[in-house]
């Protein structure tokens, strides 16, 4: 994989894996450059934005309600929860999900034009989940340590980005999940490391996947067999907002899938239109510069199997009065 790809040179008989692992175990607070200190504490503090934002999102409240009844071992505070505190990986999902829930974290962005939008990676919200919490179960983390965590998970995880080839993105994956899962990783406290190496059998014996993830592929693949309905619902909810879009005069993207791209122009505009949306309370993100070429930013307008007819039809009128109303100069050629 990143052998063939010509957009991340690598050094002769370099192999990634090994590579990355004698990075991670020689690196040290002193040898993090001042620029890379001062970029880290300002993604550090955009997660943490993030995360608060991210909090009011009913599919976090889920997640926090789920933590929250299951309890367990006290390990990590609870999102939005104030003094409650519950297992690592509880409290770390909820944090992942809020930090990604609204698609406006840091990116990533490559030099390779074949990449898909542009873009790698969300390099932030991984390892500072990771790295949050561990340092609460951990105890005494002072701000060197943690930041050294931080960021070596943020580097590796934007390293294997680099040298992924863009198939990966194109097939489906995203890399904020893939490749960030090794962000969180080492960005893990070294005990949660060294017991994974020493104990994990499907680390030790790649050949064997744990019991959790075979339930969960089977649960997959059955709703996968048995749920054709959901694909043919989310079909129709895309050629109904496609049909309804032409009938507007909006000029959309040649996409069939449920992410449906509004070309807007302008990265103000697409704000703006976004804005006027979310008053409607339709949440609808605006993709920008430098996530996508200047000039073209659009609405990322996403559809899933949860969603109904009305609900079309209401995104439909709702663009159609901002267009009529709040349009700007620069979507008049999108329309």
């Amino acid at each position: 994989m990143a052998e063939q790809n010509p957009f991340a040179p690598l050094p002769p008989g370099m192999k990634v894996t090994a590579d990355a692992a004698a990075f991670v175990d020689k690196m040290t607070f002193d040898t993090i450059p001042a620029e890379v200190l001062r970029t880290g504490t300002r993604c550090l503090l955009d997660g943490l934005g993030l995360f608060v934002a991210g909090s009011e999102e009913h599919t976090v409240r889920l997640l926090v309600e789920e933590a929250e009844q299951m309890g367990g071992r006290e390990d990590a505070l609870l999102l939005t929860r104030s003094k409650v505190k519950v297992p690592a990986p509880m409290a770390a999902r909820v944090l992942g999900t809020a930090g990604h829930a609204h698609d406006w974290d840091d990116s990533q962005v490559s030099i390779d034009p074949a990449h898909v939008y542009g873009l790698l990676t969300h390099p932030t919200i991984p390892p500072l989940s990771s790295a949050l919490v561990m340092a609460q179960k951990l105890g005494g983390v002072d701000g060197k340590t943690f930041m050294l965590a931080f960021l070596t998970g943020f580097e590796v995880e934007c390293k294997i980005s680099e040298w992924m080839l863009p198939q990966h993105y194109l097939r489906g994956f995203h890399s904020s999940g893939t490749v960030g899962t090794f962000g969180a990783f080492v960005a893990g406290s070294a005990e949660l490391v060294e017991t994974l190496i020493q104990h994990a059998r499907t680390y030790i014996y790649t050949t064997a996947p744990p019991p959790a993830l075979a339930c969960a592929t089977l649960a997959a693949l059955a709703r996968v067999r048995e749920d054709e309905w959901r694909r043919e619902r989310l079909q129709a909810l895309v050629q109904r907002f496609r049909a309804g879009a032409a009938q507007l005069g909006l000029r959309l993207t040649d996409s069939t899938t449920p992410i449906q791209p509004l070309p807007v122009g302008e990265a103000a505009d697409a704000l703006r239109l976004s804005a006027a949306l979310r008053a409607r309370d339709i949440l609808v993100t605006a993709i920008r510069p430098p996530t996508v070429p200047a000039g073209t930013a659009r609405l990322r307008i996403t559809f899933s199997a949860a969603h109904t007819g009305e609900q079309v039809d209401r995104l439909l009128d709702a663009l159609d009065r901002i267009y009529a109303t709040d349009g700007a100069a620069s979507t008049e050629e999108y329309r």
